[in-house]
């Protein structure tokens, strides 16, 4: 399992990568929580064309 700054945490499943995020856009407003999940190959093209953008 891999911990972004506390609001968004990774991990692999079999075959897959599944994720949760959290996020608090004001603080009169309820958290957001997200649950997804992606095959392990889209993640991994995801995961390349995103370190091509920040490189």
């Amino acid at each position: 399992m891999y911990e972004f700054e506390g609001d968004f945490v990774v991990w692999k499943g079999d075959g897959k990568v599944l994720f949760l995020s959290m996020n608090k856009e004001d603080k009169e407003l309820p958290y957001t929580i997200q649950l997804g999940g992606l095959t392990f190959d889209k993640y991994n093209e995801i995961l390349e064309k995103y370190n091509k953008i920040s490189a």
